[in-house]
């Protein structure tokens, strides 16, 4: 099953969300596109906030790759579905917001799965906000077992950069971090807040669905 829809990106991310808790501190940034986290995962966008377009499929065996050479990154994860309800999520709906109509990617139910995601245009409005950012998207899934992230394509440098944050850093206390840093690391902050609350939101039972 394929399907395209629109969606609002807030604080450059958009979620493969699961029905789980999901952790903001373990995600992995290694393919600078995807982070897998200990349930569902987070897709970082290049806009900092508005639009973009969003196609998913959801296949029960790996799909051949869709023309590779129209799309700036490609990478591949293992995510684990806890609920069997992985779907795409915006961060973050308003009042009259309704999810985005794309199908479950966990369609044989809970357990782990690969996902392929593809990028174009992230380096256009990088940061920015922009209503209609031209950025798009296409989502594959299928049931597998765990296997290491593996980058299948990356020219954009809204990847590249973000490769380089998730490389090990010396820690260092919160006085001796420069301004940058501080900033940095509220907008992590405020990231994990919204994750939580997307979280509670689609847990069973909460009434938010």
């Amino acid at each position: 099953m394929e399907k395209t829809a629109t969606l609002e990106v807030h604080d450059r991310l958009f979620a493969l969300a699961d029905q789980s808790d999901m952790r903001f501190e373990t995600a992995d940034w290694s393919t600078g596109l995807i982070a897998p986290m200990n349930a569902g995962a987070a897709i970082h966008a290049g806009v900092y906030r508005g639009r973009v377009t969003v196609t998913a499929v959801a296949s029960r065996e790996e799909p051949p790759l869709a023309g590779a050479d129209q799309w700036d990154d490609i990478a591949e994860v293992s995510v684990n579905a806890t609920a069997g309800a992985l779907q795409v999520h915006q961060l973050q709906y308003g009042v009259t917001d309704a999810p985005p109509t794309l199908p479950d990617l966990s369609l044989d139910g809970p357990g782990w799965y690969r996902v392929r995601v593809y990028a174009h245009g992230r380096d256009v409005h990088h940061d920015a906000f922009e209503d209609d950012s031209g950025e798009r998207y296409r989502i594959e899934s299928w049931r597998h077992a765990p296997l290491p992230p593996l980058i299948v394509r990356a020219t954009s440098r809204c990847g590249y950069s973000l490769r380089v944050s998730a490389l090990t850093q010396p820690r260092t206390t919160a006085d001796a971090e420069p301004p940058v840093t501080q900033i940095a690391r509220r907008a992590q902050l405020q990231t994990r807040a919204a994750l939580e609350d997307l979280s509670s939101r689609l847990r069973p039972g909460s009434g938010n669905q």
